[in-house]
């Protein structure tokens, strides 16, 4: 056990959100990036639901839950642990969606200047 005690709880919070911001800058903020330009330049009006992704960021989404599930399904980690992991990786997904969000959201506004 890393932390037992619930009065450390804000350690553990703190960690896990620093550590998901510093995976955020270092990996999901390219990533995301990436499919930001890869949706604002589809020469479609209106795209497959499907081709926000490209195929391979579908694969590792599905390894990648499929991973999360088998790991709180089996008990092979606390899920005392895992919270601290769901933290941890939640901070970046919800920085990249909040992105996400922001440039759709300034896409339109610019789209609507250009009309």
């Amino acid at each position: 056990m890393l932390i037992p005690d619930t009065e450390l709880l804000w350690v553990k919070l703190t960690g896990s959100f620093i550590v998901g911001i510093i995976f955020f800058v270092y990996t999901f903020s390219n990533i995301s990036l990436k499919h930001i330009l890869r949706i604002v330049n589809l020469q479609q009006d209106r795209p497959c639901f499907f081709s926000f992704f490209n195929w391979k960021s579908y694969l590792m989404m599905v390894i990648m839950m499929s991973f999360g599930i088998t790991l709180r399904m089996t008990g092979i980690v606390s899920p005392k642990y895992l919270s601290i992991f769901y933290i941890a990786m939640g901070t970046p997904l919800f920085l990249s969606a909040f992105r996400f969000y922001f440039y759709g959201i300034y896409y339109q506004k610019t789209v609507k200047k250009r009309s």
